[in-house]
């Protein structure tokens, strides 16, 4: 009884293990890291110096100041969106990935995605970006200052 005993307990506790082990903690939307307390939009807060190549306008470099939302967790302010001074656009972060949510700002629409690379040292972006009927395509490198 006693060898049946020990073998049951031994099993139990390799079971137990392997539950245990197996859990994994679901954060709360806008928070990543052991605890969950780590905004994941934290990793692109910061002055990057941008190089991108648009289909109409040809290449530009200039630099955006990305900040924390007031309103939501999830989101970015990124001025000046694309490089026109009167623009602060509004995206969405999310693990690896920014959305830009189509939105007017200083009388130009954008919509586009990107990928956070390196935990925020760069980002690649490809957005459209128009006005007054024109439109046009851009892919740029983002590299964190």
């Amino acid at each position: 009884m006693s060898k049946l005993f020990k073998t049951f307990m031994a099993v139990a506790a390799f079971a137990s293990l392997t539950v245990v082990s197996s859990c994994t903690k679901t954060c709360d939307e806008g928070f990543e890291g052991d605890k969950c307390d780590t905004e994941i939009r934290e990793k692109v807060v910061g002055t990057y110096s941008v190089t991108e190549d648009c289909t109409v306008t040809g290449g530009a470099t200039y630099s955006v100041n990305i900040t924390k939302s007031g309103t939501d967790v999830t989101k970015v302010l990124i001025n000046p969106m694309g490089g026109y001074p009167s623009s602060t656009g509004t995206v969405s972060v999310d693990g690896t990935s920014i959305t830009i949510a189509e939105q007017t700002t200083g009388g130009y629409t954008f919509s586009g995605s990107g990928t956070i690379n390196n935990g925020g040292a760069s980002i690649t972006v490809t957005y459209t970006v128009g006005t007054g009927g024109v439109s046009e395509t851009c892919n740029g490198t983002w590299t964190k200052q």
